[in-house]
């Protein structure tokens, strides 16, 4: 049980860090509104193999 929970943990701690990765490079492309949204969006489910 403390297994999975710390794979989830860590899990949760990966896909934080990779949505921060993709704001931070969002914000770096100067990207606003729909479009750093989208931009951000696309970003998370490219990293996530989506």
């Amino acid at each position: 049980m403390k297994t999975l929970l710390a794979a989830l943990a860590l899990t949760c701690l990966s896909s934080l860090a990779q949505a921060q990765s993709c704001a931070v490079q969002a914000s770096d492309k100067k990207l606003n509104g729909a479009a750093k949204t989208s931009f951000t969006k696309k970003c998370v489910s490219d990293a996530a193999g989506g």
